[in-house]
This record gives C-alpha cells, structure tokens and sequence, in this order.
C-alpha cells in the first residue's frame, strides 16, 4: 500500500469515526432536548451519570485486573530461562486486549446493574421480616441483588485475571518454537502456578461466597412444589449444607493457593476432587435423605409451618392480605321492587362488549381510511346528576393506512400529524338499528347528550399510535379534519416537542431523524416543532424506564376540554420473601382474552404504585405517587426527587376517573384462586382450587374477562365502581364466589379505592355459574330456535359477555346477542337475555327483558318444559314478548324496512301459537 492509498484509508477511517461520535452526540443531544421539554433535565443528567459511571468503573476495573495480572506474569517471565528480553509488541497486543475487554465486556456488565446499585443505595426498610433469618424484605429485594451482581463481577475479574495471566506465561513460547521441549514447559509452569494457584484460590473463595449467600435465596427459591420459599428440607438439610460448602470452598481455595507456591500440579487435583465430593455428599446426598427420613413419611405435619408461611407471604407480595371476605346468600329473585329500588345498576349494565363496539366504532366514525381506534375503555362521567358507565375511544391517526400517494415525507410528517376527537356511548343504550347511541361523534366533535362533557381540544397528537415523529409550525398547514369537500387545516399551538432552530442544533436534530429531508425543506422554520417519543407508554418509559407500564391506557375528557390519558404503572420484584412466582401453575387462570403478562412472569411482587397522566395534545407526562408505603418506589423517589408528585397534586377530576387496573386485578384473581385457602392441609392438597369463570363468547368457550360495572355493596349506601370477576370450583361450573376491586377515589381519610372483597356463596345448593347460564340459554326451546335461525342465511350469532350483577339478595345474569349479516362490517344488538337463579328470558332490549324477567315465575329446570299448565306468570312473558314482536314489526313498517316487519310478523306468529297451545 503506497503513502496515497494510506492517507485514504486514513481519511475513510476519520470520517466514519467523525459520523460515529457525531450520531451519538446527537442521540444525546435530542434526548436531552426532549427531557428539558419535559421540565426533567436533573433526571436525564442522573441517568446519564450514573449509567456513565457504573460504565466507567467496570471498564476500568477489568482494564486494571487483566493488565496487572498480565504484567505479574510478564515480570515473573523474565526471571525463567524462557525469554529474556522484553516482547514490546506482544506487550502492546495485551495491552490492547485488556482495554477492548473492559470497554466490550467491563463496561456494559457493570453498568447492566444501575437499577439494582441505585434501589440497594437508596432502599427503605420495609418492616416485614421474614423468620427463616430474622432480616427485612428489603434486604433480599435490594441488598442481596446487588452483592450478587457484584460477587458475579469479582468473579468475571478473576476469571479474566488467569486468562490474562496465564497468556502472559505461554505467548513467547509461540515465538520460540525451537524451544518447546518438555524442560521449557516445565519452567514455565514452575514460574506461572504461584500467580495462577492464588488466582484460582480466590476464585475458590468467592464460590464460598456464592454458597453463603445462596442460603439467603432459599427465601423465594425453595426446593418444594408445594411451598414458596424454604420448606423443611431447605432449613434443616440445604442451609445447613450450604454453610458446609461454603467452609470447604475457603479451605479449598487456601490450599490451591498454597500448593500454587509448592509448585505442584497434584495437590489442586486432590483439592477439586474432594470439594466435588463434599458438593455431592452435603450438596445432594444429605438433603434427599434428610427428606426422606423426615418429611416423606409425614409431609403434611413437617411442612405445616412453612406452608403457613407460603400463603401469609404470598398475599403480602401481591397486595391480597387485606381482603375482606364476606358470605353472600343468595335467597331471592329479581323483582319489580327490586329493579325500581336499584335503578342506578340498572342503568349501568354493560350491554356494549369492547370487541364488537370497536368493530362498531370504526365502521361509523372512522369515516377515513387512515383514522382508527385501537381501543375502547370503560369509565363513568356524570351525566344528569347521576353516575353513568360510558364505552369511550380515541380517534387515532394511523399513518400505515395512508392512501399509496398521500405517502410522502411532507404529508406523513408535516400534514397528517394527529388523531382527532372521541367517540363515547353510554354502556347500556341502543338504537332502533341495534347500535350504540353516541353521545359524542363525529367532525368536529358533537356531543348529542345536553349534560355530557364537551370536547374543545379535540387534537391527539400523542396516544397509543403515535409512533413517528411529526413536524408543527411549519409552513405546510397541518390537516386537522376531513369535511365534505376536503379538509379543515390546523396549525399546533401547544408547548409539546423541541424547537427545531436552526444551524448546528438543526443539524443534530436532523442527523437523529432525517437528515436530508430535513435539511433541505423549505416549509421548515426556526420556531417549527418537532414532537417525538410521542408514544405515551414509550415516552413514560423513556422518563422512568424502572417502572412496569399497563398496555391499556384510556382516555378522559377533562372540564376544560383537553383530552388526557391516564396510564397504571407498577412496581414489580421477583425477590420478595416467601412469595409464589408468577408461573405458568398460576398463569392457568388468566383469561384467554386478556393481554400479553410474557413481561410479569417470574415475579412474586407487584404495587400499582404510580398513576401517570398524559396531556394527549402538549405530550406533558406527569407521575403521581400512588402507593406511599411501596418500597421500590419510594427507593426510586430518593434517587430521582424531582420525577414523582404528590398524589395530592393531581387534579380531582381526574381522581374522579381513576380505576382499579385490569390486568393487576387478573394476576391477583389469579393467584387467589390457590391463596385463598386458609388451612394448610387444604393447601397442600389443593382441596379447595378454584378456577376463572367461563362462559361462551362468539361461539367458544374462554374465561371470564374482569370487567366493570356499578354495583351497591354491603357495607355501602350507595352505588359505587368496581371491578369484578367470579370464581367456580375447580374442574366444577357451579359459581363459588366473587371478587370485587373498588375503583371510587376520593381524597381524605374516607378513601377506599383498591380495596377488595371477595363473596363467598353457599356452599350447600346450587349457584349458576356464568357457563351454566350459557347452557340454560342454549337448552331453552325458544331461545335457542331463534339463535339458530339467526345463525343462517347470511347472519351470524355473536354472543357477548355474560355478566354476573350482584343486587341486593340475589343474582342478575345478563348477555347481550349481536347479530352480523355477512354483508354488514359490524354487528348490530338485537336480543338482551337476562336471568336470575330461577327464570331466564330473551328480548328485543334490556329494559323489556328485564320487566319479563321480573314478571316471569321462578322455575328450577328452564331446560324442559313444566309438566303443569302455564302459570299467570308464564302466560305474562309470553304477553309481553308478543307486544315487544308488534312494536318492532310497527317500527320496521314506519321505516320501510319490510324484510324486518316480516321477521316481527312471524315472530309474533311463533309466539301467540304457542300461547294458544299452552
């Protein structure tokens, strides 16, 4: 290679370094714009910080480690017959090897620990001991961690230590090949196993160490099936054991040490081979006999303690140690008294399942390809003067659905920037077509209902599909909604983003970006504003990356119009004491609808502890403090002040639609379904299992989701929010009991958000379980005539959740039918089924289902029909089923649809025959 070619690769190398560090800077340079536009500019520099010094202190450490070991060995070298100059270039070469190892594999093992070395310097005692060693919880979920991470490092430095060393011993024999003869090896090991014996002595030692501290981890990782954490064997044999170990590996490691300095190679020999025995005779052999000599026989009685233990720890662990449990009796049915003296339930019962009504909400307010919503929630608003359940969603802007030629980079950035408005429906309203009753929709936003909220920033440009940056401010006016004839331009008048100025920070920003385009546009100005991490879970995770976010976030109208998000977050740890793991044992009871828990499993401890909000049109993310007692955050709250507000600073409207989280409540549901057994007898023999309810949704059997709904609880006067989800025995289908998670916040001491209560049934007769109502609903001549022949020509029958609604005294079961013709894009409500302990009905709406239901006499088999002739009440229902087929057919008949009116007709036919011959 001539001197031109040299100063070419020269140049080329330069320039790709210059790009390099160039792109880093800017990487950093937007994420600390981005962290200033948030108002947590200290957050970002202690990241940084102490991400930059863990990075440093282990790139340096290895560096250190390797080279003095290898300049040990080197000046050991010189002394021996081998080589008696200095190799400067293999010098060099080891030198090189020691600062890529520490900069390659140093840096980034030390600083993969920040999060555990920030949570043991900064944890809080949490006042739970556990009794195997008298120490705190706080110790195994922050200090143990972390001296394992660091006994790992010392290990890996020891490790690289007799690499290093040991190259240093044999690297000049490479060179000397007339010199390999067995003499020279003999030197060579005579000079190297001094250094090389006490290197591997301390490796030795720190194996004691590891022994020592595994003792400490039998607290959440025992040897029993049956028991979380140490169970009898685990005390007596495998603690024991490990102290043992421990001892023999010190001892081991003096002696390897010391026969490094007699320059023998039989003494480590001898030394690993009896460490290897003592490992299987302790380690192995004595806690299989101990088990079999004392627990085998007796399991029972020996792990009686432990189990006790097992179950107090792992209610601690997932907040399920104060429940309240209560008997429900179930004695009586649903009246006219009791739905008038319930009215607020009533008017409170979910018709609209989530699935069908986004199917629903996309195909009539979508109205553009390009707009969709993702979700739809459940939440309450006051409308009226009374507390009303509302299905509301967000109309995102998904850019994946552009048309092929809106596709460019000024319209995908520039133009198209933000979903637009709401959709929200009451629960249990339906018009004539059998669709949800919108109280707001539409461009602009209309909200039909005089007292429900009102929509004023309609602009969502962060949510849950805001996934690419957009540019505002720019002289290409923002496309804000379609009209009829083409559409209404905005222009952004937030604070959100990072102004894009011009110069070197237009570059940087650009460089992260797109640089060409962004350099070279001419609808960009200084003051534009870029707006990234517009994905409000990526944006919470990028400010507190420690914490673990929901996947349902929801959205709320505020007073003042604006649009917020509100998204859980919680604390996890898979450390706690004695705590059950999150396994694929308790993953059983998961409904099969619900979303993705890959990301809780392995954990034994879990806190909503944080409540984050969301400006949907500013990007502004703000963490509220709602667990004060959790450890893990309050940790967390020492080392980053500034990140985490008061719960007492969020606004009370927003307080007002807080609830409890689903997916936490399914892990605890599902946990509980093993933990609510009390005796340990009946534990270990899982006498008492309970399972998730099923039911029938869309024509498959699945677990019940846990849903929403107003209930009246026992120790309340008035009607409240909850989350609730049935249980049934396991392998069983009668239903067993329920549990119910309030979701009311209010401030001050009268709070009771987030307790739960569970409702135990009798256990001595018969109580419907959601599936069993399903089969009384297909069992029923009539009802499952009609579903039939719905489920033909061209239709299809989707049947939704099945609802189970505590009232009063008894039970109210209810189950919305949707019907979908093959040629329609979303199903339409036509048929309400609702039943109680004792009747079961199907109508044309919930409000006529249920004065049949409460007209109907109590019968205990719906499947066959009665052997006496109809009663009052029989003759009633069918009376009431004929008006409600006159009044459709006259409704069909005023709006032309006479394919509907015949439908009616031969309904009402079907029904007055059967009247008559009954």
């Amino acid at each position: 290679m001539n001197k031109q070619q040299r100063l070419l690769v020269v140049a080329g190398i330069t320039a790709l370094v210059v790009l390099i560090l160039l792109n880093l800077f800017s990487r950093f340079y937007t994420d600390y714009l981005w962290f200033e536009s948030q108002g947590q500019t200290r957050v970002w520099w202690n990241t940084l910080l102490i991400r930059s010094a863990f990075y440093a202190a282990g790139a340096a450490l290895v560096f250190l480690i390797c080279t003095a070991s290898y300049q040990v060995g080197v000046h050991r070298r010189r002394h021996s017959l081998l080589l008696n100059r200095h190799p400067g270039r293999a010098d060099l070469a080891f030198l090189g090897g020691a600062a890529g190892t520490g900069l390659l594999v140093g840096g980034p093992w030390v600083e993969s620990a920040w999060q555990r070395g920030v949570l043991a310097w900064n944890s809080y005692a949490t006042r739970i001991i556990e009794p195997m060693h008298g120490l705190d919880a706080a110790f195994y979920m922050f200090e143990l961690p972390w001296r394992q991470e660091l006994l790992s490092f010392s290990q890996l430095l020891i490790a690289l230590a007799i690499a290093f060393g040991a190259f240093a011993y044999l690297a000049p024999l490479r060179k000397s090949p007339g010199k390999l003869n067995p003499h020279t090896l003999e030197r060579a090991f005579f000079f190297a196993l001094p250094h090389l014996g006490a290197l591997a002595g301390l490796l030795l030692a720190s194996i004691g160490l590891d022994a020592l501290i595994e003792r400490f981890e039998l607290v959440y990782s025992g040897s029993s099936s049956r028991v979380a954490g140490p169970a009898f064997v685990d005390v007596y044999a495998r603690a024991p054991a490990m102290l043992v170990i421990a001892g023999a590996c010190f001892l081991a490691g003096a002696a390897m040490a010391a026969a490094g300095f007699m320059r023998s190679w039989r003494p480590p020999l001898w030394i690993l081979a009896a460490l290897i025995a003592t490992a299987i005779l302790v380690g192995f052999l004595y806690p299989r006999a101990v088990y079999f000599l004392e627990v085998y026989s007796n399991e029972i009685t020996a792990e009686r303690p432990y189990i006790e233990r097992s179950i107090q720890f792992t209610r601690r662990g997932y907040g399920l140690d104060r429940i309240a449990r209560r008997k429900f009796e179930v004695e009586g049915k649903v009246t006219e008294r009791t739905l008038s003296a319930n009215r607020l339930i009533i008017d409170n019962i979910r018709l609209w399942d989530y699935r069908p009504t986004r199917a629903t909400f996309n195909q009539l307010q979508a109205l553009r390809q390009y707009y969709e919503f993702r979700d739809v929630d459940v939440d309450r608003y006051i409308v009226n003067g009374a507390q009303r359940q509302v299905m509301i969603s967000a109309r995102e802007l998904d850019r994946t659905n552009l048309p092929e030629r809106s596709r460019t980079w000024e319209s995908r950035h520039l133009q198209y920037t933000h979903g637009y408005g709401i959709v929200m429906a009451p629960t249990n309203r339906v018009t004539r077509d059998g669709l949800p009753e919108l109280w707001i929709k539409d461009f602009p936003p209309h909200t039909v209902q005089p007292d429900a909220p009102r929509v004023q920033r309609p602009g969502i440009y962060y949510g849950e599909l805001t996934d690419e940056y957009v540019i505002v401010g720019a002289a290409l006016s923002e496309i804000d909604y379609p009209t009829d004839q083409n559409f209404s331009e905005a222009s952004y008048e937030g604070k959100g983003g990072v102004e894009i100025g011009s110069g070197f920070r237009k570059f940087l920003i650009a460089l992260q970006f797109d640089t060409w385009k962004m350099m070279i546009s001419e609808y960009l100005k200084p003051e534009s504003r870029i707006l990234y991490h517009r994905n409000i879970r990526e944006a919470a995770h990028k400010l507190a990356p420690f914490l673990q976010y929901d996947d349902d976030p929801y959205v709320v109208v505020g007073p003042d119009g604006r649009l917020y998000w509100l998204l859980d977050a919680y604390t996890i740890s898979a450390r706690f004491p004695m705590s059950a793991p999150l396994d694929e044992d308790l993953l059983r009871n998961l409904p099969d609808g619900a979303r993705n828990f890959i990301n809780y499993v392995g954990l034994n401890y879990i806190r909503n502890s944080v409540k984050i909000v969301v400006d949907a049109y500013d990007g502004t993310v703000r963490f509220y403090v709602f667990d004060e007692r959790d450890a893990i955050l309050r940790a967390w709250m020492r080392f980053y002040p500034g990140l985490f507000r008061p719960m007492k600073d969020m606004p009370e409207f927003l307080k007002s639609h807080l609830r409890y989280p689903q997916n936490l409540f399914s892990i605890q549901t599902s946990v509980y379904t093993d933990y609510h057994m009390d005796d340990p007898q009946a534990f270990f023999n899982l006498e008492d299992r309970w399972q998730i309810a099923t039911e029938v949704y869309e024509g498959a059997q699945q677990m019940v989701e846990p849903y929403y709904t107003v209930l009246k609880l026992a120790d309340n006067d008035r009607e409240e929010f909850v989350l609730m989800q049935p249980f049934i025995p396991n392998n069983k289908q009668n239903m067993i009991a329920w549990m119910a998670a309030r979701s009311d916040y209010s401030s001050g001491e009268t709070n009771r958000y987030g307790e739960l209560i569970v409702y135990d049934f009798p256990r001595t007769r018969q109580i419907y379980g959601p599936i069993q109502i399903e089969s009384r609903i297909d069992q029923d001549p009539e009802i499952s005539k009609d579903l039939a022949l719905w489920n033909q020509q061209g239709s299809r029958v989707i049947r939704g959740n099945l609802l189970v609604i505590p009232i009063e005294n008894t039970l109210l079961y209810v189950e919305p039918i949707y019907l979908q013709s093959t040629k329609s894009p979303f199903p339409e409500l036509r048929r309400v089924v609702v039943a109680d302990p004792g009747s079961l009905v199907m109508e044309s709406s919930l409000g006529a289902a249920l004065n049949a239901l409460a007209s109907a006499a109590p019968r205990d088999d719906l499947a066959e029909a009665p052997a006496e002739p109809p009663s009052e009440g029989d003759l009633r229902t069918l009376a009431g089923r004929a008006m409600s087929a006159l009044k459709r057919a006259e409704d069909a008949a005023g709006d032309g649809d006479w394919a509907e009116y015949g439908r009616q007709m031969n309904e009402l036919q079907t029904i007055l025959d059967r009247m008559a011959n009954e």
